[in-house]
């Protein structure tokens, strides 16, 4: 059993810039700063792709030790949960094994990059807007 999350729109927007995912909470009038594997991660959330094949799909395009990779993914995601950014879900968008097995062939054949720990960045200087 795959374990999937979604956005939470309508309350959360988010835009991606030149790399960088700006995710804003409408409700809690809070956004937030994604960048390099937060992005990636995120970009996979938006694309339907279940937390094992994200898992799966970052520790063959990171170079670094999986487990800690895991890890941090799984951190991560807590994180997104508790700041009500993304939810649980029972739809499986991604579901065929040929999209995920052709995602990982691709990436294999590239040079991995570093792998630093995904960061969620906070900022709440909205809250002071009426």
């Amino acid at each position: 059993m795959s374990t999937n999350y979604k956005i939470n729109s309508p309350k959360v927007i988010h835009e991606t810039i030149d790399g960088e995912v700006v995710v804003v909470n409408l409700d809690e009038k809070d956004y937030y700063s994604l960048l390099k594997v937060a992005a990636d991660i995120w970009n996979r959330i938006e694309r339907g792709i279940s937390k094992e094949n994200i898992i799966a799909e970052l520790s063959q395009q990171y170079n670094h030790n999986c487990e800690e990779i895991e890890s941090s993914i799984n951190s991560f995601l807590k994180e997104l949960e508790l700041e009500q950014l993304i939810m649980l879900t029972t739809n499986n968008v991604l579901t065929s094994k040929s999209g995920y097995n052709t995602t990982i062939q691709t990436q294999v054949t590239q040079a991995k990059l570093e792998f630093e720990p995904p960061i969620l960045e906070k900022f709440t200087n909205m809250k002071d807007s009426p």
